[in-house]
Formats: structure tokens, C-alpha cells, sequence
């Protein structure tokens, strides 16, 4: 992943890895997943594979209508880890999930939609970081119910997003949101 910038310094991450998973059971699955990464504590501009990472975990599918993922590991920020949970009772599907992952706000803008040649779009009031190459710790929990009949489509998705900057600047930042969405 990279980007380049015109007022603050290019960002490069790079990763390398496999991951595997084995049958325990019929509805358990055992996950396993490692390699090589960029240390965003060393250089944010450089790239390199000059850090190990490695998450192991389980994959709980007890039947159709339920997922259940959770994994624990180690990256070069510390610990990491995440859980997934889905499950479809009737005309709703329940998803709730949590995880912790290094970024930088550019590679989300890079995310939704982007024309080449043209920088991000941004509002009055946006915070100096949602444009800028500095690595983050993300946070990331969400629950989300979604409604779906013949024809229409309802979803409630509640978040909660934390940034822990490995630098000092710019300060750490928590993001609460609520989304409603209605297709028909």
C-alpha cells in the first residue's frame, strides 16, 4: 500500500504472508496466519518486510445462520486481535464485530470511491489527520441489524472507532456514529 503526497511525507506499508486453517470438528475450524510487514514505528515511508507478525484463532460455524470468528496475535505495534459474529433469525441479520489494525487515514479514503489525479474530498471541520500519512492504531467495534424483505432493505449500524497514534501528533481521536439506510 502506498501514497504519495504533495505536503507531508509518501506513506509505504508492505506484507507478505499465508494463512492456513484445519478442520477440528464439523462446525470448528482452527485458523493460523503469519509472515513478514512493515514496521510503522520505524519508517512510515520506506516499506520493508522488517517485522514478523503471526494471529492464530477459531472459526465457529454451528450452522447456516451463524459465524463466529475470533483471533489473537501479535503484530509490531503489541497485541492484536479481533472478533466477528454474524447470525440471520428470520428477516434480520445481526452482525457485531471488533478489531485492532495498523493504518493511516489515507489507505481508508483510498477505500471508497477515488478518481485518480485528484485529492480526497474534504469538509469544513475535518481534523489535519484524515489527510495525512501518520499511522494509527485502529479500534474498531460495530453492531449492525440488518432488515431485508422482498423488496426493501433496512439497516441500523452503530461504531465506535478509535485512533491510536504511534506518534504524538496528531492526538488520538475516538469516533461514535450511528447509520440508518433505507433501499427499496
Amino acid at each position: 500500500q502506498g501514497s504519495e503526497f504533495d505536503r507531508s511525507p509518501d506513506y509505504r506499508y508492505d506484507r507478505a504472508g499465508l494463512e492456513l486453517g484445519t478442520r477440528l470438528s464439523r462446525t470448528l475450524r482452527f485458523l493460523a496466519d503469519g509472515g513478514a510487514e512493515s514496521d510503522l514505528d520505524v519508517s512510515t515511508e520506506e516499506g520493508g518486510l522488517d517485522s514478523e507478525y503471526w494471529h492464530v484463532g477459531l472459526l465457529w460455524t454451528p450452522d447456516a445462520r451463524t459465524v463466529a470468528e475470533a483471533r489473537y496475535g501479535q503484530r509490531f505495534f503489541g497485541n492484536s486481535w479481533s472478533l466477528r459474529l454474524s447470525r440471520q433469525v428470520r428477516f434480520v441479520n445481526i452482525e457485531a464485530s471488533y478489531e485492532e489494525d495498523p493504518t493511516v487515514e489515507t489507505r481508508n479514503l483510498a477505500l471508497g470511491d477515488f478518481d485518480p489525479g485528484e485529492l480526497p474530498p474534504t469538509a469544513p471541520g475535518d481534523i489535519l489527520s484524515s489527510a495525512s500519512s501518520s499511522p494509527f492504531v485502529a479500534r474498531n467495534a460495530a453492531l449492525a441489524l440488518i432488515a431485508e424483505g422482498a423488496r426493501t432493505r433496512l439497516s441500523m449500524r452503530g461504531y465506535r472507532n478509535e485512533r491510536e497514534y504511534l506518534r504524538a501528533l496528531p492526538p488520538d481521536e475516538t469516533i461514535l456514529g450511528v447509520q440508518l439506510r433505507l433501499v427499496r
